[in-house]
């Protein structure tokens, strides 16, 4: 008998799990765009808990039935997935090509990374987000660093080999974030790297914003859960505690501080990623 290593059965490099119920004209933009970014060894799953109908030959596979969560919606798409990655994204994201490749370059290059977490821009109204770590931030480290810089889960690429170590999705409204969390407890490798891989444009029906409260409830949980509530809480306290101390004793300190910071988030709020510079020390694609 000829036996193979897991990671050796997936036929596909990525496996895009498109996420999608009820927007139409999202889902067909997403599935263009998604047609533009990969290449000839991916595949595209879309898993579709609305009525929207696909005629795309872009479309490797497309489950078309109620889903409970997000989370719930993913996991169909994990196990009916080939790639040798999973790229779970929803009907209005939106991803770089080139950040794209350089992720996977990261994950090749370290096999011992279960759960990348990349970099990316998130807008509401005229407001941009950096979702941004420098370097040596040590993310991932454990679940008390990781609470520390924040959860995010719309730069997650996962080794689909890791799986039965970090586990399936939860299906809880806050799955994403819930989900790094869960790598770690479970003894899977998370890191960081700092790419720009993805834009989001918060709209009034995103899932995160129609059902905010839902989120909120199910994110409270997960702190509770995991024990991580009451780090975050004093994390919180002993920033803003430093801020009024620097802000009272050190004036001229704390003006120069908030001026660096500024330009530091301005630089990487109007970083280009389609404008590689390998001398820039943001956005790199480094791994903290």
């Amino acid at each position: 008998m000829n036996y193979k290593t897991s990671n050796s059965i997936y036929e596909k490099r990525i496996s895009f799990i498109l996420i999608t119920k009820n927007r139409q004209d999202r889902l067909n933009k997403m599935i263009r765009t998604l047609n533009e970014i990969k290449n000839e060894n991916d595949e595209i799953i879309v898993i579709n808990g609305g009525d929207a109908d696909i005629t795309s030959d872009a479309v490797s596979e497309h489950i078309k039935e109620p889903d409970i969560s997000p989370g719930h919606a993913v996991n169909k798409g994990i196990l009916i997935a080939k790639g040798k990655y999973i790229k779970n994204v929803c009907d209005d994201d939106f991803i770089w090509k080139k950040q794209l490749n350089r992720a996977i370059e990261v994950l090749d290059s370290n096999q011992d990374i279960d759960l990348l977490v990349c970099g990316g821009l998130r807008q509401k109204g005229k407001n941009k987000f950096p979702f941004y770590f420098p370097p040596n931030s040590n993310y991932g480290e454990n679940l008390k660093q990781t609470a520390k810089y924040g959860i995010c889960g719309e730069g997650m690429i996962i080794r689909h080999s890791s799986i039965p170590i970090i586990g399936l999705h939860p299906i809880g409204m806050g799955s994403d974030g819930e989900y790094i969390i869960q790598a770690i407890y479970n003894g899977g490798t998370v890191k960081f790297s700092r790419i720009c891989l993805f834009y989001r444009v918060s709209k009034y029906d995103d899932i995160s914003t129609a059902s905010k409260h839902l989120v909120k409830e199910d994110l409270i949980k997960i702190y509770k859960k995991y024990n991580i509530s009451d780090i975050t809480k004093n994390n919180t306290k002993f920033k803003k505690i430093i801020r009024s101390i620097l802000k009272k004793y050190f004036p001229k300190l704390y003006v120069k501080r908030q001026a660096k910071f500024k330009v530091i988030s301005q630089d990487i709020i109007n970083y280009n990623p389609d404008l590689l510079d390998p001398e820039s020390h943001l956005w790199d694609g480094g791994v903290s």
